[in-house]
């Protein structure tokens, strides 16, 4: 199974810049697993620029629902650079195509630069077609292949002055990480497949990712020890 994977990870590699660059309009999707503050529906519409040298995921999101004028959905973009090893990764936030200070950190959500794309496939709203799921497929699987990325160094400036929003936190207990042994069949840093391990500052997103059974993906599962080891790492007890 592990070999197919490589193999068709492979063929992704070699195949998909041209694939995106003739098919690469925006995919409109209702997120599965993420809610605005009052528990609605957000929604983004996702883009892939691919490249030799780097990789542009570009996404607008809505969390007040599809009637927000265009111009008032954010605007956010993640670059993995491909020239480095392991690649790097950075993230941005613009308005009127001017890069600003993040609104919440990236990092928080996204350890390990793209996160998987997620959509509702059940929703009242937004119906994707056979193709946009196939080219969802084909963008999760482009994600899968990037194994550990670094955060790019120059992340922690804007404009040249510090931000405001810090990404990330190096010190305990935000530095902790989560070592429970199914979770870490995927975030470990082993090279190719690896998709970087989850810390401590990341527990919101672990906590509504496993409450919402988005996690672990299938065919994992979370036996009744594991469950109690992540409870504590959540709550700390």
């Amino acid at each position: 199974m592990k070999k197919l994977f490589l193999i068709i990870s492979s063929l992704s590699l070699l195949f998909g810049a041209t694939f995106f660059t003739s098919f690469g309009t925006p995919v409109l999707i209702e997120s599965k697993e993420s809610k605005n503050k009052s528990n609605e529906e957000v929604f983004n519409r996702i883009s892939f620029v691919p490249g030799l040298k780097q990789d542009i995921w570009l996404m607008r999101q809505s969390q007040d629902g599809l009637g927000l004028e265009a111009k008032k959905w954010d605007e956010l973009s993640i670059v993995v650079d491909k020239t480095t090893t392991p690649f790097t990764v950075s993230y941005h936030q613009y308005e009127n195509g001017k890069e600003i200070e993040y609104r919440a950190s990236c990092y928080l959500c996204h350890a390990n630069g793209p996160r998987a794309i997620r959509p509702n496939l059940d929703s009242k709203t937004v119906q994707n077609s056979a193709w946009e799921k196939i080219k969802i497929s084909a963008m999760n699987l482009r994600i899968h292949t990037y194994g550990k990325i670094a955060l790019d160094c120059n992340e922690a400036l804007l404009n040249g002055k510090e931000r405001i929003t810090h990404l990330g936190y190096d010190h305990f207990p935000e530095s902790e990480v989560l070592n429970v042994p199914t979770c870490l069949k995927c975030h470990n840093e082993d090279g190719f497949l690896g998709r970087g391990k989850l810390k401590k500052q990341q527990l919101s997103t672990i906590d509504h990712l496993t409450k919402t059974k988005a996690m672990p993906p299938w065919p994992y599962s979370l036996n009744a020890e594991e469950k109690r080891e992540l409870q504590s790492f959540i709550h700390g007890i």
